[in-house]
């Protein structure tokens, strides 16, 4: 079994796109919801027949309740998981701005497993907003991300997202940004690549920088305090950038090079 584990907030102007494109690949997926208006999330989510465990960070149960970890809410869902299906299938980490467009990440855990491997490390490739589309680009939440946002920045930086279903694992509740359970730790490095769409608009750019900022999650964003604009050739710590038409398959998350 494929099973998806997805803890979000807010982005909720693509979090149906991102559902819409990723929930196909899994036989059951678990959602904790931290938006501010879970009315409307919870509404986007629930479509999903798929989605068998959904909560929100108001009804987590008080050991679960921590300064901002990314550990312990994952924690909190790897339970549910382990749960119903302890020691069988894969989990993939899903995150609400992230698209697996490219590659079917049930063949990359088939994949893996059929090699021994219980982990797998992606590209996750950032698009952004290039200095080629200032003044003309004006972001519609009606079309496409996907359409929109074109420009890609690499190489992919690598990062976990998928990782056996080993019975008594678990994350680490105080560790913040790490995307493996511990007793994970024979992966299989892949350059396949994830789409990953954190800049999309600089009203939203600049809300979600705020936002993560203010509560100790993370200092998302900090490069646009000291541009003069959210329109850039690169982003900070990329060495290039390549322009992705829509349509075109990128298979090599390292060198952008496409089908």
């Amino acid at each position: 079994m494929h099973f998806g584990l997805l803890i979000f907030r807010g982005d909720l102007d693509i979090l149906d796109e991102v559902l819409r494109h990723n929930h196909a690949f899994f036989d059951e997926i678990y959602v904790l919801d931290g938006s501010e208006d879970a009315v409307m999330s919870s509404a986007i989510v629930r479509k999903y027949e798929n989605v068998v465990f959904y909560t929100t960070d108001s009804k987590l149960p008080p050991e679960y309740r921590h300064p901002p970890r990314d550990g312990v809410l994952r924690r909190f869902l790897l339970s549910e998981i382990q749960a119903r299906h302890s020691g069988e299938g894969w989990v993939t980490l899903l995150h609400s701005d992230e698209i697996f467009y490219d590659k079917d990440p049930r063949l990359v855990a088939e994949e893996a497993d059929a090699k021994g491997f219980d982990g797998v490390v992606w590209k996750n490739i950032p698009f952004f907003l290039h200095t080629s589309q200032e003044g003309s680009y004006q972001y519609d939440q009606q079309k496409s991300v996907i359409e929109q946002v074109v420009w890609a920045a690499l190489p992919g930086w690598p990062e976990v997202r998928q990782f056996k279903n080993k019975a008594g694992i678990a994350f680490s509740q105080n560790r913040h940004m790490c995307t493996a359970p511990d007793r994970i730790n024979n992966f299989m490095r892949t350059e396949y690549p994830l789409r990953h769409y954190p800049y999309r608009d600089q009203i939203q750019m600049v809300r979600n920088a705020k936002d993560r900022i203010s509560r100790g999650w993370q200092n998302y964003g900090g490069w646009m305090a000291t541009s003069r604009s959210v329109f850039v050739d690169v982003l900070p710590k990329y060495s290039s950038s390549k322009k992705i038409e829509p349509g075109k398959i990128i298979v090599n998350g390292a060198t952008g090079e496409m089908l």
